[in-house]
């Protein structure tokens, strides 16, 4: 986000050490939630009773 942010907004070019640290920080989001979302599965199975 903050790549995008300085290349459309500020009009300054968009350093690579930017953009990769900003899709670093995106991946790692979108692993936690995806790992949330499966524990949250989990959690769900075993107060069904369902193993």
């Amino acid at each position: 986000m903050v790549a995008l942010w300085e290349k459309f907004v500020m009009g300054a070019p968009v350093l690579f050490v930017h953009g990769v640290l900003s899709f670093l920080v995106f991946m790692m989001g979108m692993q936690f939630l995806l790992f949330a979302m499966l524990f949250d599965m989990q959690a769900n199975k075993s107060e069904r009773g369902v193993v």
